[in-house]
């Protein structure tokens, strides 16, 4: 019967990277994060079927032969575009990025440091922002972290007539905050600290 119970309890576990990449999209390549990016937004949050291998092929046909997957805002607007997509570029400051995501999530986000790098803001929360990252997983990383990251450029992008998967939003919200919460409860009860 107990051996019953462990095997149980862990058929419902989930290993550590399958949880890191639940609500967002792995790259396959080292210079494929926009691309990666580009396709996490189309296929898992505005269910137009994408994966990086299809938009490479379809739409950096010369960069394939060189192994270079390296894209521009300028190449994501055009793929967007050509998938049905309207879509902008702008520099922000990180109040504006916070109405943005408040209203247009998720945004595609430019890294500058430590190098060139794209991801997905999906919400902010008390300074915390969540990015689901290609390289990274879903995480959520404090203001101060981001923005020490983050070139102040972002993509918005919205399919008319389509709608984005909030409910999987909020899924990555309470995955990766909840995750936060308990843990930072987990530790006040081990220093003697209750309240829950």
């Amino acid at each position: 019967m107990r051996l019953f119970l462990l095997l149980l309890l862990f058929s419902e576990t989930v290993d550590r990277e399958s949880l890191r990449f639940a609500y967002s999209t792995e790259q396959g390549f080292d210079t494929s994060c926009g691309l990666t990016a580009l396709s996490c937004l189309m296929d898992r949050y505005w269910g137009v079927p994408s994966d990086e291998v299809s938009l490479a092929r379809d739409f950096l046909a010369e960069k394939i032969v060189g192994g270079d997957l390296t894209v521009s805002f300028a190449d994501m607007a055009a793929i967007l575009k050509a998938k049905g997509f309207s879509c902008k570029a702008y520099q922000m400051n990180f109040g504006q990025l916070e109405k943005a995501v408040a209203r247009y999530a998720p945004v595609i986000v430019h890294y500058d440091r430590p190098e060139g790098h794209f991801a997905l803001v999906l919400a902010i929360r008390d300074g915390s922002v969540l990015t689901a990252d290609p390289a990274e997983g879903t995480i959520s990383r404090e203001q101060a972290a981001f923005e020490s990251l983050w070139s102040g450029n972002v993509m918005l992008a919205a399919l008319p007539g389509g709608a984005v998967d909030l409910e999987l939003i909020e899924e990555a919200k309470r995955s990766v905050w909840g995750r936060g919460e308990l843990l930072e409860r987990a530790a006040l009860a081990g220093a003697g600290v209750t309240g829950w």
